[in-house]
């Protein structure tokens, strides 16, 4: 029976993309492996109603569009303060913010921005204290006096930086002296750098904007100079310094150290593996 030399070849293209195929997916894992991570810290659609702090009351309320809790200040024109529950920091070192607001138009005057305040607190304040703004935001397109829909005018703005925060907890704060805004879909949350092997040195998880970090070394390794590593304030993980070598009797394998003594069933096995390959390829 006559073999085509296609029938000859197909094993060795399929073994090529095989291979292919593995290092494709492996470097995609490589990359996504050490990709920041979120950790939500609170997220207003997730409650059923917000239990914010308005000054003057009434000042701020807040209602439920679509089951979803909005912040409304569009009473008397003047400065009106909501204030926020106190918060865990949990592992964060510096909060972002997720917001969509809507704004009503100001015709006779430039349109009034939305203030945002920041508190990190160990204890939470029970009144709204006028410090230093930490944010002013203003939508594009603000919607008429006579609007009926306002879904369209929603605008979201995302990682917004509210700043570092040291101690056990934080509240936020929201002022506004314009004639009305809406606030929505409110979420606070923090970067996280990832556990990461490098260069032979194990860094743990840790949140963003935490300083200068070290490692230790991985199994059959040892220390060269200490390794030290900074999670910056957008997740990722800054550039290396110091680092680990293998120890004498092993060599790199994956991200450790591994003996360099190969048991006779290793031996077996690999010496198997190329004759396979040898008679492969002939």
């Amino acid at each position: 029976m006559a073999v085509s030399n296609t029938t000859l070849f197909t094993p060795r293209c399929v073994w090529h993309t095989l291979l292919l195929l593995w290092i494709l997916l492996w470097e995609a894992g490589c990359e996504n492996q050490y990709q920041a991570e979120e950790v939500e810290i609170f997220h207003s659609d997730k409650q059923k109603s917000l239990e914010w702090k308005s000054e003057p009351n009434e000042g701020w309320t807040s209602v439920n569009l679509a089951s979803v809790p909005v912040l409304q200040a569009c009473a008397r024109r003047m400065t009106r303060a909501v204030l926020s529950p106190w918060m865990e920091r949990k592992d964060a070192h510096y909060i972002l913010m997720d917001i969509s607001l809507a704004q009503e138009q100001q015709p006779s005057e430039q349109l009034s921005p939305l203030q945002v305040h920041f508190f990190d607190k160990n204890t939470p304040i029970t009144r709204f204290q006028n410090s230093l703004t930490v944010l002013n935001l203003n939508t594009s397109r603000p919607f008429p006096v006579n609007a009926v829909l306002l879904s369209g005018y929603f605008e979201r703005r995302l990682a917004l930086g509210l700043g570092p925060v040291r101690q056990t907890g934080f509240q936020l704060a929201f002022s506004y002296s314009g004639t009305c805004v809406l606030l929505t879909s409110i979420r606070l949350y923090y970067r996280r750098c990832p556990d990461i092997v490098s260069n032979l040195a194990l860094f743990e998880g840790t949140g963003a904007a935490s300083g200068d970090l070290r490692g230790s070394c991985v199994n059959g390794a040892v220390e060269v100079s200490p390794p030290v590593r900074e999670c910056e304030a957008d997740g990722e993980w800054g550039p290396e310094h110091g680092g680990c070598n293998c120890k004498p009797g092993h060599q790199v394998m994956d991200d450790t150290c591994r003996s360099t003594e190969i048991n006779f069933f290793n031996y077996i096995t690999l010496k198997y593996a190329a004759l396979l390959m040898t008679r492969e390829y002939n």
